[in-house]
């Protein structure tokens, strides 16, 4: 894995559906009162300090802060989570370059993020850290999945690597006792799960059956919407999960997809007009597919899904074209993710994201962008006014002093 490096000088949770490129309506009820988020927001991150600095905050930028501030950035650029991965990472790159361009933020530092391909894989995800360890940056940014947020975080509380994620939300990562350097700008699983427990009560669907995949990211949402789907009332005929990377089949054994079939017709029998599904979007593509070919769509039939199920990329073949006969069955889907951002700064960083040219920014070239990118904008600018902060204080970076900022 050859890094790539770039040094040059740059809120709430709502439920919707993802939206396709050819602008296929969905009509979905959206339940934003349900579910807030902890996002720093581009629209407070982004702002830019006009006063001064003070003398002595002079004195101590020329003696403390670096010449380089070296981060390294964790992204899904291949796998599950490519779709929305590359955006992410291209979102990171312009706050990186945004930050370099404004005086008034690291003045005496070059930011440079080192960025490396997760696949979306938790081995790729441990390598990557001991990786940066050895490199010796500054922290980490990143990663997308919770499952690879979690072994790079264990691994790098050992070398004392401050981490920040932008999208990864399973519960366990708040154990500030195994993850000590671990911190995020989205909200935990634990809000989601609630959230949507409280959708389908509000909505009066009592019989609810759920599908996952046997990772953290599907089990522990589904664990927290069942013990709030108790207390609302709702009765969960079926929960049956599948392996996380399955694959459609092909000419051979496919054991995965066997048991993924399974499940599905499990839940099948129940006659569910309810069905969660708790998945990476890569994951929650395949078991979707399946549930059409199986005939569990319907008028009458509604998949509801979290936020790592609903992203642009839900309905995107490989060559990147519309799934629209998958669209068209699931039509009436429901889900959570991030609301938008709002205000002038928001504006003005969609300005930015328009006039980027997407050669170079994926995604970028218009007004849309992936749910999750403007948080890793933010998780960019989080570290920088950290490390700024560190430095006006005289202080030398370490993860001591990053925390106590």
């Amino acid at each position: 894995m050859k890094p790539k490096a770039t040094t040059e000088r740059a809120s709430s949770m709502s439920l919707t559906c993802p939206s396709s490129p050819l602008r296929v309506q969905f009509r979905l009820f959206v339940f934003v009162a349900l579910f807030s988020a902890c996002l720093i927001g581009v629209s407070v991150a982004s702002v830019s300090s006009s006063a001064a600095p003070l003398p002595s905050e002079q004195q101590n930028l020329r003696q403390a802060a670096p010449s380089t501030l070296t981060i390294g950035g964790m992204f899904p650029l291949t796998g599950r989570l490519a779709s929305g991965g590359v955006q992410r990472e291209a979102a990171a790159r312009i706050a990186v370059e945004n930050i370099n361009a404004d005086p008034t933020i690291l003045p005496s530092t070059t930011l440079e993020m080192i960025v490396q391909d997760t696949h979306t894989q938790p081995s790729f995800g441990l390598q990557i850290m001991l990786d940066f360890a050895t490199i010796g940056v500054s922290g980490v940014i990143g990663a997308a999945s919770s499952s690879v947020s979690g072994v790079a975080a264990m691994a790098g509380s050992i070398y004392d690597i401050p981490q920040i994620s932008y999208s990864s939300t399973s519960s366990e990562l708040s154990n500030k006792e195994i993850y000590p350097f671990f911190s995020r700008v989205v909200p935990p699983d634990s809000q989601q799960g609630e959230a949507l427990a409280r959708l389908c009560a509000y909505f009066g669907w009592d019989r609810v059956a759920a599908l996952s995949t046997t990772d953290a990211i599907g089990t522990q949402t589904i664990e927290i919407f069942t013990n709030m789907a108790e207390k609302e009332g709702i009765r969960i005929l079926s929960y049956n999960t599948f392996p996380p990377n399955t694959r459609p089949s092909g000419s051979g054994p496919n054991p995965d997809m066997d048991s993924l079939r399974s499940s599905l017709l499990t839940i099948k029998s129940t006659g569910a007009k309810i069905i969660l599904i708790a998945a990476l979007v890569g994951d929650a593509q395949v078991a979707l597919r399946e549930a059409v070919n199986l005939g569990m769509t319907g008028p009458d039939v509604v998949f509801v899904g979290t936020d790592a199920v609903v992203q642009e990329g839900l309905f995107l073949n490989e060559d990147g074209s519309f799934d629209s006969e998958t669209a068209n069955a699931l039509r009436g889907m429901i889900g959570s993710r991030p609301k938008s951002a709002s205000g002038p700064l928001y504006e003005a960083f969609l300005d930015d994201w328009e006039m980027r040219d997407p050669s170079q920014y994926p995604g970028a070239g218009t007004r849309s962008i992936n749910a999750f990118a403007p948080f890793a904008y933010d998780v960019i600018y989080t570290f920088a006014r950290a490390a700024d902060q560190i430095f006006r204080n005289g202080e030398e970076f370490t993860h001591s002093h990053y925390l106590e900022v």
